[in-house]
């Protein structure tokens, strides 16, 4: 063998040896550990043996049942399904449609919360009744008749106290938001997305108070947000927890201290008008818990942050260091 060729065959099966070295502890890897020691499996995600893409999670006013909403990566109507809240068993599936277009957007996030059931994503809010969800059969579409711009994001939705908040994600590059969301904190850090939280008022067309001289919802108050917000839930205690993650790397719940027990730390100008902002800054944080990539919309129940990862899904699967198939929680006294 001439010692050019022993010399080239050498350093490929070197470079072999180092690939399947760094797959091997990629994906066998133990990554998480801590996670794992503290969360418990609560039911498994909808939709994966689709190209549904999860995204949002909410319970299901006045039952046991859960939402979650996504896209389909394929480009398919976005769905909302039902899940059993005791067997974890898929009860159903529907699509929207809007101005009889099918919904193909984002679907960010779902929230049920009184009559109502609200969906956003791509910037605006869209709004249908609870009894309107309910009389679908699996597989069918349901007409979206309100929906408005909510001037952000809008790619998260949470509903606690009367407060419908609607939420954005920001990353520098590919996820831009309005400069005008671009604020320093009180410690010193900028944060980049914001979160207005609408006053519930299901006697109006989208299901948000305004008043009649103004021809659309002003929110009431705004949350500042850090980079890579996924999700919030607040707490009875009004103590916020915030789901954070973008791509492979790990994903952070961070929790936060009752913002709204101090006076407004600042305003944010929506439109005409100065809206009381508080900020989620280092000043808030409690603690920072590390968990696998991808999460996605968090929700509280029983004192338990319940957490829905996008990793196992057909779009993502192959990439992830852990693909979670199932909605997992942990006890908040453990963040």
């Amino acid at each position: 063998m001439k010692k050019s060729l022993k010399i080239t065959l050498i350093a490929v099966s070197s470079v072999l040896v180092c690939i399947m070295a760094f797959l091997s502890i990629y994906y066998l890897w133990p990554w998480n550990k801590d996670f794992f020691d503290k969360a418990s499996k609560e039911f498994n995600i909808p939709g994966l043996e689709t190209d549904f893409v999860p995204q949002g999670m909410s319970h299901l006013s006045g039952d046991d049942d859960y939402l979650v909403s996504g896209y389909m990566s394929k480009g398919g109507p976005s769905r909302i399904y039902q899940v059993d809240g005791e067997s974890g068993e898929v009860v159903k599936y529907i699509t929207l449609k809007c101005e009889e277009e099918d919904y193909v957007g984002h679907a960010g996030g779902v929230v049920s919360y009184g009559s109502s059931i609200w969906v956003v994503g791509d910037g605006n809010l869209y709004r249908f009744t609870l009894s309107e969800f309910l009389n679908k059969k699996s597989g069918e579409y349901l007409h979206i008749n309100a929906y408005t711009d909510t001037l952000n994001g809008a790619d998260f939705v949470f509903a606690s106290n009367g407060v419908l908040w609607v939420g954005e994600f920001y990353r520098e590059g590919n996820y831009e938001t309005n400069e005008s969301h671009h604020l320093k904190t009180r410690s010193g850090e900028i944060n980049r997305a914001v979160a207005y939280g609408f006053t519930i008022d299901e006697t109006k067309p989208l299901g948000l108070y305004y008043e009649s001289s103004k021809a659309t919802p002003i929110p009431a108050m705004a949350l500042s947000l850090p980079d890579l917000a996924q999700g919030i839930a607040i707490a009875h205690d009004n103590k916020i927890v915030l789901s954070s993650s973008y791509s492979l790397a790990d994903s952070h719940l961070m929790y936060y201290e009752n913002v709204f027990a101090d006076p407004a730390h600042s305003s944010i100008r929506y439109g005409l008008y100065d809206v009381p902002l508080w900020f989620l800054d280092n000043d808030a944080l409690i603690s920072n818990t590390t968990i696998p990539a991808m999460s996605q919309n968090v929700l509280i129940k029983n004192n338990m942050v319940y957490i829905l990862f996008e990793s196992a899904s057909k779009k993502y699967k192959i990439f992830n260091r852990v693909s979670l198939d199932c909605v997992y929680s942990m006890p908040i006294s453990a963040l």
